[in-house]
């Protein structure tokens, strides 16, 4: 009687014994093919290095105090600015790349520079002529704009305008024009198709991204009316009363026809300098 549950016990584990041959195979297998799936097995994920120190720099605060301008010339397409700069980032101490569009610096100092955390700052006092394109194809109805671009590699930081702080000072004026002591701002990403030199992005286009403060100009029709259309509005009325004159004075109605044309011709020249080329 003893024999027979021993018996039984010995085919029970043999059982078991084929059971897990045929299923080990596929075990194996699933755990083999694990990584290939992109889930790897527990045992066989390394665990991620925690970052310790300073967080990677995502935006760039740009700002922009706007002490003066000068010498603003439409026809040469250039303006000089005095103005304050400066940036604000999260990240490490290295100051981010920033440059200066259309800019031609003169002078450039860094005034302060601050930290508070991994928040840091800095500000510069720039002076120099900037250039833009002024056209006049709508004289003396026109609306000029005075932009200083900034430009950051594209696939870096992300530019944003500190309007909280941007501004133009109080007593700043352009003679000759109205404005609004405000700037508007203008984002744009630019395309150059040439690597510039560069070999790890040898052969690709450099990519980068704009932002411009545009302080806005309106030409006073006020002005003109009283410099240019009044002066010759007389000349002209003066020339008609010719048509008042008896026809036997000819040499009256002769003198004055020409006087009203060298006129014409002496104002032009006194103006020619406050004209743009149109």
């Amino acid at each position: 009687m003893t024999q027979r549950p021993q018996l039984r016990l010995d085919r029970l584990r043999f059982v078991l014994f084929i059971i897990a041959l045929l299923f080990m195979p596929r075990l194996a297998g699933a755990e083999a093919s694990a990584p290939d799936i992109g889930v790897p097995p527990s045992h066989l994920v390394e665990p991620e290095p925690e970052v310790i120190g300073e967080p990677r720099t995502k935006r760039i605060y740009v700002g922009v105090y706007l002490r003066d301008i000068s010498d603003f010339d439409l026809n040469k397409g250039s303006f000089h600015a005095d103005l304050d700069l400066w940036l604000k980032w999260l990240g490490p101490e290295e100051v981010p790349e920033l440059e200066l569009v259309n800019a031609e610096i003169s002078k450039r100092e860094e005034i302060s520079r601050e930290n508070d955390g991994n928040w840091r700052s800095v500000r510069w006092h720039i002076q120099g002529k900037f250039r833009d394109q002024f056209p006049l194809h709508d004289f003396p109805f026109d609306q000029q704009r005075l932009s200083l671009r900034f430009s950051h590699p594209k696939g870096g930081a992300e530019l944003k305008a500190d309007l909280a702080g941007s501004g133009v000072n109080a007593a700043f004026s352009a003679t000759g024009w109205v404005f609004e002591p405000a700037f508007q701002i203008e984002k744009a990403f630019v395309t150059h198709h040439s690597d510039f030199g560069a070999i790890k992005t040898e052969g690709k286009p450099l990519h980068i991204q704009e932002l411009s403060f545009v302080l806005r100009l309106k030409r006073p029709f006020a002005s003109y009316l009283v410099k240019f259309v009044i002066p010759l509005a007389i000349i002209f009325l003066m020339a008609c009363l010719v048509f008042w004159i008896p026809p036997g004075a000819l040499e009256v109605r002769s003198s004055m026809g020409v006087t009203a044309v060298l006129s014409c011709i002496a104002f032009h020249f006194t103006q020619a300098d406050s004209l743009p080329d149109v």
